[in-house]
């Protein structure tokens, strides 16, 4: 399944945002958050579906959960991310 037009191109940049918001979250003390993400990372190697599947429910957790301690620009990206991945799993 292909990511189009949001803030990340494919598959491997989700991976990377993935790893860069569980640290993200790590640091500011969301570890179960953190868990999420890096579970939802570690499906990246299956089916594309699955992982963008997981990639937007562990992301929507954060969203609720821990999206408050972060800072405005990440929160932003971070809802950008979940559209993107919403949309992509329409079709």
């Amino acid at each position: 399944m292909k990511l189009d037009s949001g803030p990340l191109a494919n598959n491997a940049q989700l991976h990377s945002y993935l790893l860069q918001i569980a640290e993200t979250l790590t640091r500011l003390g969301q570890t179960d958050a953190a868990k999420k993400v890096r579970s939802a990372a570690a499906q990246a190697s299956g089916l594309s579906t699955e992982f963008l599947g997981e990639s937007r429910n562990a992301l929507a957790d954060v969203f609720r959960s821990a999206s408050s301690a972060m800072p405005s620009a990440e929160r932003d990206r971070l809802a950008a991310v979940i559209d993107q991945l919403n949309s992509a799993l329409k079709r």
